[in-house]
């Protein structure tokens, strides 16, 4: 067994033993699920009805609160496109409204007719409904899915017609694509769970489904949709609907949790009980992030970008996150190029030239922006955007360089692989949960409030798509007491937390903001922010100029602030601005984040080690720290005297 092979094996292991992930989920999932644990096939489904069965399920319709609030969480992408699994055509969100978009339907993967169409839970329930182009949805009507052989509607996408059901016999059926089909079946087998109590109706509901707790799908129905569980495995935009999902309803979808739970369901291991602290990948697919540790998706937009001049490309811009260098630079271009706080957008033109260097580069995935999609010369070789707007390179380099050689391209963001990837600025993605994320500027304000300091509705806090959420009471009688407040945020299963977020300032002429500005932490508010408890604190602020002649700061990072004193609590986090007529000043403020670290789970067992080895101590990313625990807090992977056992540090 090689060196690679046995630390996969023993933090696998470790990762049983304590009921640990090896990837963050905002939940501890044995915890979340442990009313299932030991039972299997009807008792297991049945149990997880329990735990699943009630969500606190959006208004419908399109507005603030409703379902395509929700899409607007769960469904968008780079450039605020939907992501429409039924078909390749582009819809766009408005930035920071959550209206309908035209030519968009709320659809409904599992038919509402097939429990009568009441406007009950599941009507509303956004783990199975997705947007969708309008005319596909039309045409699927409330056909069961399935395997089409004879067609009558193909978008490209999806496929509407009849199929074989019970004993081979044509039904109508629709089909969706190969890269949705697992996500589809997963869908499927979360519907038939948490409603399983509902009675199904009419002869297309019949055809797929059972009136009874288990199984409740038709035995070619739960066949075939084993079979594309197996053949499209859950991915990472997947888990990232179940999160956004599970954020909104607080119920959770559990056969994205736990891959291989249809098998104890329906298939292959209905005789064996199920573990809730076993990871429950499908076979095949040990792991649905292959290169989680190793993969960075940048946010181009929330970089520092500072003026540099390279020695071969010329005058550009340059930025560092987690120990890579980004640059992008002037080269052959008749165009000057522009610092990417001006647009929001980093722009290549003709001639330029986009560099990362800092590592060992794998692959590079860039997100270009509609209506510059031109291609990039790679080492001598031409790559162009793909129908989704993404342009691919793999191989191997530690000096990435991209040539913009036909035209202009945008983009805002892109993912690297590489072997290496350094520490970032927040706590390290193994060992901590994202609690709350918030990019003001493509994102609009999210679940976040603004007020007055009674309570009372804020106009100076408003979102703008270039510079986040923005106060400046110049033209609301420059003066104001103005709260921007997040959502309550749920510490009480955190040992420890971190917020961190990005700002400016503006027309403050040197004076110091933080006289003016504060950020605020309350675990007692309760929509007055002047009858709550707050304490401040202490973020980095911004004090250099964009330019000699700019009244306006580049954005910043806080810092990392600690919210350590509130772990066990729920709180909520606020920015405080306020003006008055000698000192109406602005304030900016994007990329909002809290992370906590969990607390620990499980007891620190002896187990024999999977590998034969001298004592060592590893941490939770399988990077070996030394033969002694360190005092760091954190957890680590003990191994010695033939034992290997967890131990966290406070």
């Amino acid at each position: 067994m090689n060196i690679k092979n046995a630390l996969r094996t023993l933090l696998l292991l470790a990762a049983w033993v304590t009921g640990l992930s090896l990837y963050a989920q905002s939940v501890d999932l044995p915890t979340f699920y442990a009313q299932a644990d030991g039972k299997k096939k009807a008792e297991l489904k049945n149990a997880f009805h329990d735990i699943i069965g009630y969500a606190d399920v959006l208004a419908y319709g399109g507005g603030n609160g409703k379902t395509w609030f929700g899409f607007y969480q769960t469904d968008r992408m780079a450039d605020n496109e939907v992501r429409d699994r039924y078909s390749y055509e582009h819809h766009y969100f408005t930035a920071g409204q959550y209206t309908s978009v035209t030519g968009m339907d709320i659809e409904h993967s599992f038919p509402k007719s097939w429990w009568g169409g009441d406007e009950n839970q599941a009507y509303r329930d956004i783990h199975h409904l997705m947007p969708c182009e309008s005319r596909i949805n039309r045409s699927k009507s409330n056909n069961g899915m399935g395997k089409v052989t004879e067609i009558t509607n193909n978008n490209g996408c999806s496929k509407v017609g009849k199929g074989p059901g019970a004993m081979g016999e044509l039904i109508y059926l629709w089909e969706p694509a190969d890269e949705w089909k697992g996500d589809f079946a997963r869908a499927v087998f979360y519907m038939v769970t948490c409603y399983q109590n509902l009675t199904w109706q009419g002869d297309r509901a019949l055809e797929s489904l059972t009136n009874t707790d288990w199984p409740t799908l038709q035995p070619w129905a739960y066949e075939l949709y084993l079979q594309w569980n197996r053949e499209d495995p859950v991915d990472d935009i997947e888990i990232a609907r179940n999160e956004a999902v599970y954020r909104i309803q607080h119920n959770r979808n559990p056969f994205i949790d736990y891959p291989s739970l249809a098998e104890y369901i329906w298939g292959d291991s209905i005789d064996y009980d199920f573990d809730v602290s076993l990871p429950h990948q499908i076979e095949g697919s040990t792991t649905p992030h292959p290169d989680y540790a190793n993969t960075l998706t940048i946010d181009v937009t929330s970089l520092e970008w500072t003026e540099d001049t390279h020695e071969t490309y010329g005058e550009g811009f340059t930025a560092t996150l987690r120990g890579l260098t980004l640059g992008y630079y002037k080269n052959t271009s008749r165009t000057a190029l522009v610092n990417v706080s001006q647009y929001s957008q980093l722009r290549l033109y003709k001639g330029s030239v986009f560099v990362i260097t800092g590592a060992d580069l794998k692959s590079v995935k860039v997100y270009g922006l509609s209506g510059y999609l031109n291609p990039l010369e790679i080492d001598g070789e031409t790559y162009t955007f793909d129908e989704d707007k993404e342009l691919a390179w793999q191989g191997e380099t530690n000096e990435f360089t991209a040539l913009a050689s036909e035209g202009q391209v945008r983009f805002t963001s892109l993912t690297v692989v590489m072997d290496n990837i350094g520490p970032g600025p927040g706590p390290e993605p193994l060992d901590s949960t994202l609690l709350l994320y918030q990019a003001f500027k493509s994102a609009g304000p999210g679940s976040f409030t603004t007020v007055k300091a009674n309570g009372s509705q804020s106009q100076v806090w408003a979102y703008d798509n270039k510079y986040g959420m923005v106060a400046n009471a110049y033209s609301y009688g420059r003066s104001g007491d103005e709260w921007l407040i997040s959502p309550a945020i749920d510490l009480t299963s955190q040992q420890g937390a971190t917020l961190e977020f990005r700002h400016a300032v503006g027309y403050n002429n040197g004076g110091d903001p933080s006289t003016m500005f504060e950020v605020l932490v309350s675990n007692n508010y309760a929509q007055q922010p002047n009858a709550a408890t707050w304490t401040r604190l202490e973020p980095e602020w911004p004090t250099e100029l964009l330019s000699a002649t700019s009244k306006f700061t580049g954005f910043i990072s806080s810092g990392r602030l600690s919210l350590d004193d509130f772990a066990g609590e729920t709180i909520n986090i606020a920015f405080r601005y306020r003006a008055t007529s000698s000192k109406c000043w602005a304030w900016e403020v994007d990329g909002f984040q809290v992370y906590g670290l969990p607390l620990p789970t499980g007891i620190d067992d002896n187990y024999m080690s999977p590998v034969e080895a001298e004592d060592a101590v590893f941490d939770m990313n399988g990077r070996y720290v030394g033969t002694e625990v360190p005092t760091r807090r954190g957890i680590y992977i003990v191994r010695r005297g033939g034992y290997t056992y967890k131990r966290f540090v406070k």
